[in-house]
Formats: structure tokens, sequence, C-alpha cells
């Protein structure tokens, strides 16, 4: 709750990551309206398994294309 507060003040961008596809759909209708004018870059659920490594490069280049301030 503080993290995104004080994003608001700065404009800082979200990109969440985890959790399941229902948890991950909650997010994304509950967010904006709970924080007015957060920026959400990301919303993700990965699979329930290790990634292997060419998986985690390119979560790692999501993120990084994001343009996000927190993941």
């Amino acid at each position: 709750d503080a993290v995104i507060r004080d994003g608001l003040a700065w404009g800082a961008k979200h990109y969440f990551y985890g959790s399941s596809p229902d948890v991950i759909e909650l997010l994304r209708e509950v967010l904006p309206a709970r924080y007015e004018g957060i920026e959400i870059v990301g919303l993700e659920s990965p699979p329930f398994r290790a990634l292997d490594g060419e998986e985690a490069a390119e979560v790692r280049g999501r993120f990084a294309d994001s343009g996000a301030h927190y993941v």
C-alpha cells in the first residue's frame, strides 16, 4: 500500500508478477479502482514451476521493456 501510494506522487510504474490467473485478474480490476492514477505496465501469472533459462530470460526482457520501477 505504501509503495503504491508513494508512487502515485511521482508516476511510478508497477509490474505485478506471480500468483494465479484469478488473482491477476482481480488485481487488474481492484488496483485502478483503489488507487486512481496507478500505472500498471504488466500483470503476469507465470507457470507454477521453475522457469528454464530461455523462459527466465524472456521474463527479464519483459520486465526491462515495461519500464517498471517496481516488480
